[in-house]
C-alpha cells in the first residue's frame, strides 16, 4: 500500500466509523484497518498512519468484552497491540496499550476457562439474559457482532392507560418490538390475575435496556421479556411467592397472543447460539422448532472445544417453561421480608401489626438475626450477611483478587465455621487489608472473628528454618484450607508462603483459641492449595495439597494422612529443611513441563503458572490447571484420581495454537498437542515417590 492508496483507506474507515453503532463495530472495523495497514504497508507508510484512529481504537477495547465473540479474535487484537506498540515513543500510550494486553489476557484466560468445561462464579444482580445481534454496516442482514443483554423493570400504577417507556430508545420505536412488548405485558397480566383478587387496571412500566447498547427491534426477547415482567409484578404486588430465571441461562424467541413460542429465523438463531456459546451461559432456552437445529450447530462448535458445557433446551410455550424447576426457580417468599416489603409501601396500616410481627418474633428475626449466613466478596470488600441478606459487617482484602472468582480462590480466604457449637458462625479470613487490623504486623495472618465482627484470634506465622542456602525470613502469607477434627481437637488447617524465599508449609491452629497445635508440613516451594478428604477406609481423614517443587521446578500434588502431617517433602541438597526427616507421604507426584516453555518464556522457566486446583467428589478426582505462564495462557488440565493411581490429559486449544507450530516448523518433537499419543506422552513423564526416589510410575512397585 502506497502513501496514496493509504490516505483513500483512511477516508473510508472515517466514513463508517462516523456510521458506526456501536464499539463493538468500531472495534472489528478499527481491528481490519489496522491489520491491513501494518501487513500491507512499508514502514514509513504505517508509522505515518498508525495513529489516525488509536485513541478510538483503544477506546473501543478497553470496553470490549471478549466474551461473544471466538477467542481468536482476542488473541488477534492483543497480537496486533503489540505490533502498534512497536511504533509508539510516547509512554503513556505505551502504558496504555500494556494495561489492555494484560486485561485482554485475564480475560480471554476466563473464556477458556469456560470453553474448556469449567464453571465461574459471577458476580452481582441475577437477571434473564437474551442474545442481542447489531447488523452490519454495510450488509444489512448480516449479523458480524453481538452481545448478551438483560433489562432492568419498573412498575408503577397509572391512571389513565398501560404506558410503556423504553430506555434506550429513538424517536420511532420498532413496529415488532412494540408489539412483543404489548403481546409479552398482556401474557405477563393473565398469569398474575390467577394469584390475586384485586389488580390495579393500569400500569406505569419502564422498560431499562442495561447495557444501552443502542436502537432495539424485533420481537425475539420476547420470553425474557416476559418472565422480567412476570418477576416484576410479583414484587409490586408482593405475592405469597418469587418467581426468578435460574444462573447462568440465557433464551430467546418471542410469544404470540396465545402464549405460545414462535421459531426464528436459522440465520439469526444460529449467530445468537455462536454469542451464547463464547459466554458463561449454562443454559440456552430456545422455540421447541429450532431446537433440533440449535443442536446440530453447537455440534459444529464442540469440535473445536468439546467440553464445553452448553445444554440446549427447547420449549412451546410460557407453562412449558414454567413447568422446569431446572430453569424456573418457585419458591414461597419469608414472611419476615413480605411484610417488610407490604410496611415500606402501606406504613399507616404496617403500624397495626407492628405489635404482632414483635410477638411472633418476625420483626426480631429479620432486623435483629446477626448470626452470618453469607460471604459475598464484591473486589477488596467482604460483606458478611444474615440468611436475610442483611449486612452485618464489613472486611477489607489486601488485594482485589479475580475479576471472576473461582471456589477455589474464594475459600483461601474466607470461611465461616460454627467455632463454638453453639449454633453462631465465626468469620476466618486470611489476606485481610493491613490498615483494618490493629496490629499491622498481622498482614499476611488469619484472623478469627465473631458475629459481630470483633476480632477473637489473630495468628501469624512466623517459624524460622534454614536450607544450606539461605535462612529464610519470617515473613510469610497465609491462607486457609478448611476445618476438621484431628486427635479430638477442632482444627484449621491453614499453608503459608514465604513471601521472599521458596519456603512454604501446612500447619493447624486450634479453632477457640487460634494457637498453633500438632506438627508442620514444609515444602520446597510455594504451596497453591489443598482439600480435606475421606480417607480410603472412611475413619480418617486426608490432606492433598498441590504447589511447585523449587528442587526439580516442577508441579507437585501430594496427599498426606490429617493426623501425621509432620516432616517435609522430597527436596534435593539446595532446599533441603536442616533437621526434618522426609513426611510419610501417602502420595506424591511432580507433573512434566511442558517442552515449548523455554522456546516461548526462555526467562521464566523455572515452573508454569498454576490455575485452580479442584476437588470433585463426584468424579473422585483432582484437576490441576498447568499453564505456560503468570498470565495463564496455554493450559493443561492433569485429572488425578483420588488414589492417584490413574490421570487423564485436557489439552486447552490455546496450548494446541502456542505449540503445534513449533513441532510443525521442525523445533520441537511430535506428536502434536490434542492428540492421544502427546496426552499419553505427558502423563508417561510423571514422577512417583517411591519413599527413596523419583521413578516413573511402571517402576513404581
Amino acid at each position: 500500500m502506497n502513501a496514496f492508496e493509504a490516505e483513500v483507506f483512511k477516508q473510508q474507515v472515517q466514513d463508517l466509523l462516523s456510521n458506526s453503532g456501536s464499539p463493538r463495530q468500531k472495534l472489528i472495523l478499527l481491528k481490519n484497518y489496522y491489520s491491513i495497514l501494518i501487513s500491507d504497508s512499508p514502514r514509513i507508510i504505517a508509522e505515518a498512519y498508525v495513529n489516525e484512529f488509536l485513541d478510538e481504537f483503544l477506546i473501543s477495547i478497553n470496553l470490549y468484552e471478549v466474551y461473544y465473540f471466538r477467542p481468536q479474535l482476542t488473541e488477534g487484537i492483543v497480537a496486533l497491540l503489540r505490533e502498534i506498540k512497536q511504533f509508539q515513543l510516547n509512554e503513556k500510550t505505551i502504558e496504555t496499550i500494556d494495561g489492555l494486553i494484560y486485561s485482554l489476557n485475564i480475560k480471554l484466560n476466563q473464556l477458556n476457562h469456560i470453553l474448556n468445561g469449567n464453571d465461574i462464579i459471577l458476580n452481582g444482580q441475577q437477571k434473564v439474559f437474551f442474545p442481542l445481534l447489531e447488523k452490519d454496516l454495510k450488509e444489512q442482514q448480516r449479523y458480524l457482532v453481538g452481545t448478551l443483554e438483560t433489562f432492568t423493570i419498573d412498575i408503577k400504577k397509572n391512571n389513565n392507560e398501560d404506558n410503556f417507556l423504553i430506555i434506550p430508545s429513538s424517536e420511532i420505536i420498532d413496529e415488532l418490538l412494540l408489539s412483543q412488548i404489548n403481546i409479552s405485558w398482556q401474557i405477563a397480566i393473565n398469569y398474575i390475575k390467577r394469584h390475586i383478587l384485586r389488580l390495579n387496571k393500569y400500569h406505569k412500566v419502564i422498560i431499562h435496556f442495561d447495557h444501552r447498547w443502542g436502537n432495539y427491534s424485533g420481537s425475539s426477547l420476547g420470553a425474557a421479556l416476559t418472565i422480567s415482567f412476570i418477576e416484576e409484578l410479583i414484587k409490586f404486588y408482593n405475592l405469597s411467592f418469587i418467581i426468578s430465571i435460574k444462573e447462568n441461562i440465557a433464551l430467546t424467541g418471542g410469544f404470540d397472543e396465545n402464549g405460545s413460542f414462535n421459531q426464528l429465523n436459522e440465520i439469526v438463531i444460529e449467530r445468537k447460539l455462536e454469542i451464547v456459546f463464547y459466554s458463561f451461559i449454562k443454559i440456552f432456552i430456545v422455540p421447541e422448532e429450532n431446537k433440533i437445529f440449535v443442536r446440530k450447530k453447537m455440534d459444529n462448535l464442540k469440535q473445536l472445544y468439546p467440553n464445553r458445557k452448553l445444554q440446549i433446551i427447547g420449549i412451546t410455550d410460557l407453562q412449558d417453561l414454567l413447568n422446569r424447576r431446572n430453569l424456573i426457580d418457585i419458591r414461597k417468599q419469608s414472611p419476615i421480608v413480605r411484610t417488610t416489603k407490604y410496611a415500606r409501601k402501606n406504613w399507616l396500616v404496617s403500624l397495626l401489626f407492628l405489635a404482632l410481627l414483635l410477638l411472633t418474633g418476625y420483626f426480631y428475626e429479620f432486623n435483629y438475626d446477626d448470626n452470618p449466613e453469607i460471604l459475598n466478596r464484591k473486589g477488596r470488600t467482604l460483606f458478611v450477611e444474615n440468611k436475610s441478606g442483611k449486612v452485618l459487617f464489613t472486611k477489607t482484602f489486601a488485594d482485589e483478587g479475580q475479576e471472576f472468582p473461582s471456589s477455589s480462590f474464594l475459600k483461601s480466604y474466607q470461611l465461616l465455621v460454627d467455632v463454638n457449637n453453639n449454633g453462631i458462625k465465626n468469620l476466618i479470613l486470611a489476606g485481610e487489608q493491613q490498615d483494618s487490623l490493629k496490629n499491622g504486623n498481622q498482614y499476611g495472618g488469619i484472623t478469627c472473628y465473631d458475629h459481630k465482627g470483633n476480632a477473637l484470634w489473630n495468628y501469624l506465622f512466623h517459624d524460622t528454618i534454614s536450607s544450606p542456602g539461605e535462612v529464610l525470613s519470617q515473613n510469610y502469607a497465609s491462607y486457609l484450607i478448611d476445618t476438621s477434627t484431628v486427635r479430638n481437637k477442632k482444627v484449621l488447617i491453614s499453608f503459608c508462603c514465604n513471601k521472599e524465599s521458596f519456603g512454604s508449609a501446612i500447619y493447624m491452629l486450634d479453632l477457640k483459641s487460634g494457637k498453633r497445635v500438632f506438627d508442620t508440613f514444609w515444602h520446597p516451594g510455594f504451596i497453591n492449595g489443598g482439600y480435606v478428604i475421606e480417607s480410603k477406609n472412611l475413619k480418617e481423614k486426608d490432606l492433598v495439597f498441590e504447589g511447585g517443587n523449587n528442587s526439580w521446578h516442577k508441579i507437585a500434588i501430594g496427599m498426606l494422612a490429617l493426623n501425621n502431617i509432620d516432616g517435609k517433602a522430597p527436596s534435593d541438597r539446595h532446599h533441603d529443611y536442616y533437621g526434618n526427616k522426609i513426611a510419610s507421604l501417602k502420595y506424591y507426584i511432580l507433573l512434566p513441563n511442558e517442552d515449548y516453555q523455554k522456546i516461548i518464556l526462555p526467562i521464566e522457566t523455572l515452573f508454569s503458572s498454576i490455575g485452580d486446583f479442584l476437588y470433585s467428589a463426584r468424579d473422585n478426582s483432582f484437576d490441576c490447571n498447568v499453564y505456560i505462564n503468570y498470565k495463564k495462557i496455554g493450559g493443561v488440565v492433569y485429572c488425578v484420581s483420588k488414589d492417584f493411581n490413574r490421570i487423564t490429559i485436557i489439552i486447552n486449544d490455546d496450548y494446541v495454537r502456542l505449540r503445534d507450530p513449533y513441532v510443525k516448523s521442525g523445533k520441537l518433537k511430535p506428536p502434536l498437542s490434542d492428540t492421544q499419543e502427546y496426552r499419553n506422552l505427558l502423563i508417561s513423564q510423571v514422577l512417583y515417590w517411591n519413599g527413596k526416589k523419583f521413578v516413573k510410575k511402571d517402576k513404581l512397585n
